[in-house]
């Protein structure tokens, strides 16, 4: 059971497998991208003095959707606060490229979607997670190499380029794992804290072409 077409990012692929998923599969999946593109956020943090920035809030948060993954149960008062928290604060596009940190946005955004992934059981907000962490990466790769999208060749390079094709195969990877897990829900839990850690540990490789 695959999610992406050869290395292409495919929505309407990941939707069909995640509906049948259930909310605690569907949000381990979201945060793991979130959870990928964490640092992008961290370093906006640290730079951008005359922003409003809540570094607990987004720490916090993807900390709970952990959490409450692994457990099995979220209590929503709590959730909906860290939503209130982090949408507070969501750095725009502007303000992030203006701080030198041009995914910041993405990186909150991720974890935005992840919180409303586990309030909601909506698959489409874990699709949006990982369509964050995707896109950023190619732009990543677009903008590094100036890559001219319109040449017949452009999308061919952003698509074979490592950073792009080592992103959608964690995703990939990621999502066949809980995919073999999920029928059993103490094989689930392990599945998901072995994601966790290995998310963490790949946050610092995210824009790098090693494997």
């Amino acid at each position: 059971m695959g999610v992406m077409k050869g290395i292409e990012f495919s929505e309407s692929k990941l939707k069909e497998i995640l509906d049948q998923l259930p909310i605690e599969a569907q949000s381990a999946f979201a945060a793991s991208c979130a959870q990928r593109i964490f640092t992008c956020y961290v370093e906006y943090a640290r730079v951008a003095k005359s922003k409003k920035v809540d570094l607990d809030a987004y720490s916090e948060a993807i900390s709970y959707v952990w959490n409450a993954v692994i457990a099995g149960n979220h209590d929503a008062i709590i959730l909906n606060g860290l939503l209130e928290r982090c949408m507070a604060v969501l750095p725009s596009e502007e303000d992030a490229w203006e701080s030198g940190t041009p995914y910041a946005e993405d990186a909150a955004a991720a974890i935005i979607y992840s919180l409303r992934s586990l309030a909601s059981g909506c698959p489409q907000e874990a699709i949006w997670a990982a369509k964050r962490v995707y896109e950023a990466v190619d732009n990543f790769v677009v903008n590094t190499y100036n890559v001219n999208t319109n040449a017949t060749d452009g999308e061919k390079f952003i698509l074979d380029h490592p950073i792009v094709s080592n992103e959608l195969s964690r995703q990939l990877r990621d999502l066949n794992e809980i995919i073999n897990s999920k029928r059993d829900s103490e094989s689930l839990k392990k599945t998901i804290k072995i994601i966790m850690e290995r998310s963490k540990s790949e946050s610092n490789d995210l824009f790098s072409e090693a494997t």
